[in-house]
This record gives structure tokens, C-alpha cells and sequence, in this order.
């Protein structure tokens, strides 16, 4: 059991051999101020927050100075920091760094969009007006545009190589410009992955998928524009 301690500058662990022993307290990530956590259930790992600019009692300090306004991934194991994210601060004043404190976080279920929120915008002054009080987040996919394809409709190609392990290309054409998606589904209609979610102009694209995180077995994906949709299968052997 992971408790943050915010006040204490800490994480406390509770572990016990079993549900009818009793737990033994540990404390670890020495120096974090954390007011928010999430685990990412694709990788495994736990995302906390960092900290924030909230006064002396809000900023982190050991291996954590300096890094407030974050949300950081840890290994569970070994407790390695294997990735970040930072808020991006709004308005100019001291009061506006203040008032933004990492409060929340949490994942799409394919892992691929992360929504991070703050507290304390009640109270915020920023020049112009209100902030955004939800940023969100996406983890970047290879897109690469095919300048010689000659465009007339909505295409989607197999996936090649198919089968594939573990990485594979997906083909397709936007015949309008428009909000695109490229998503892929298992056979019971769970999202796995977004390959794309974004306006794009009329063209050819060609999306690198990678599936190192998935199980072997037969995958949906599917193109979705100006209302349009089209669905094809692939197969990962590992």
C-alpha cells in the first residue's frame, strides 16, 4: 500500500506477507511532495507529482529540487525515474505560479493520452482572464506524410508486414482535410492504441505502430474521417 504524505516530504509503503499479517511501514522517494498519483496500466509504473511553487512548504527538495510542476514515473521496482511530464505554467505573477498545483492525473486505456489538472484556479490573477485548468498530453507517434500518392478517396492498406512483430506500417489516405483517427482495437472492442488523433490536410500518410506492450493475437484498426470509417485486421506473433 503507497501512501503519499505531502506534509512529510515522503512516500510511505505499507507491505505485509499476507492479509492476515500485519503491515510493516517503510518510507521512500525521500524529499517529494506529492499530491496526486496515477499507475499507467500499460507500463506498470506509478506517476506522482512533484510539487509545486505553493510557498516553501509546496517545493521539493533531495533528489526532487527544482522539479516541481511535475508528475514523474517510477519503476515499482527499483523505484528509477523512467519518464516526466510538466505542467505548463499560465499568467506572469507569483500569484499565478502559486495557484497552479499538480492535483491530478490519469490515462487513456491504451496509455497514450495522459490529462493532467491543477487546484487552486479560484484564486488565480492571470492577465486576460481564466486558465485551462485540464492540459492534456499525448505520446508522440511517427506519422510520416507520402507525398507521391495520388489521392481520390478514403483509403485504409493492410498493414504491412502482417503478421508482424512487433512494429508494423499502416497506409492510408485523407481524401479532405478533417479530424483524423487511427485506432486500434483486440477482438473484444477494448482500445489498445491511437496511432492518430488530429486535423490533417488531403493526402497519403503511412503510421508506424508499435506493439512491444501487447500480447500475441488478432487486432482491429480503424480510420475515422469526415465520416468516414474504415476497419481492417492485423495479426501480432511474438
Amino acid at each position: 500500500m503507497y501512501v503519499p504524505r505531502f506534509d512529510e516530504l515522503k512516500m510511505r509503503v505499507y507491505t505485509r506477507a499476507s492479509e492476515f499479517d500485519p503491515f510493516v511501514e517503510d518510507s521512500i522517494l525521500i524529499g517529494i511532495v506529492c499530491e496526486s498519483g496515477a499507475w499507467d496500466l500499460v507500463t506498470g509504473n506509478l506517476w506522482l507529482s512533484t510539487g509545486s511553487n505553493f510557498t516553501a512548504a509546496g517545493l521539493p527538495t533531495g533528489q526532487f529540487a527544482g522539479r516541481q510542476q511535475r508528475w514523474l514515473s517510477f519503476d515499482p521496482t527499483t523505484w528509477a525515474v523512467e519518464d516526466s511530464i510538466e505542467w505548463n505554467l499560465w499568467g506572469t505573477t507569483s500569484l499565478d505560479s502559486q495557484s497552479q498545483r499538480p492535483r491530478g492525473i490519469a490515462f487513456s486505456n491504451d496509455g497514450s493520452i495522459v490529462y493532467c489538472t491543477v487546484f487552486g484556479t479560484g484564486t488565480i490573477e492571470l492577465t486576460g482572464g481564466a486558465m485551462p485548468v485540464v492540459e492534456k498530453f499525448s505520446r508522440p507517434v511517427d506519422v510520416r506524410p507520402d507525398p507521391n500518392v495520388v489521392v481520390t478517396d478514403y483509403t485504409l492498406a493492410q498493414n504491412y508486414p502482417n503478421p508482424f512483430n512487433p512494429t508494423t506500417d499502416i497506409k492510408f489516405t485523407v481524401a479532405k482535410e478533417g479530424f483524423v483517427t487511427l485506432k486500434v482495437y483486440d477482438l473484444l472492442g477494448k482500445q489498445v492504441a491511437t496511432l492518430v488523433d488530429q486535423h490533417m490536410t488531403s493526402g497519403g500518410y503511412t503510421a508506424d505502430f508499435d506493439a512491444s506492450n501487447l500480447a500475441s493475437g488478432t487486432y482491429i484498426y480503424t480510420l475515422s474521417v469526415n465520416g468516414v470509417s474504415i476497419s481492417k485486421k492485423m495479426m501480432l506473433l511474438k
